[in-house]
């Protein structure tokens, strides 16, 4: 795979398995584009994932 056509897939979010689009959860292939690409991994996950998106669905108001 080219490295150059890697960036261009990671920027818009996108790639073959289209689980990516799907799930907003990376498949392994990607995490390990990313790592070998030095790419923080969080700013690739959907934010629905996060730590602050769990607690603000449960905390009372």
């Amino acid at each position: 795979m080219n490295l150059k056509v890697l960036e261009e897939n990671i920027s818009r979010r996108t790639y073959s398995y289209r689980v990516w689009p799907l799930k907003g959860i990376s498949c392994p292939h990607v995490v390990a584009a990313l790592c070998f690409k030095n790419f923080s991994l969080y700013e690739y996950i959907d934010n629905c994932y996060n730590k602050k998106t769990y607690l603000m669905t449960y905390e009372c108001s």
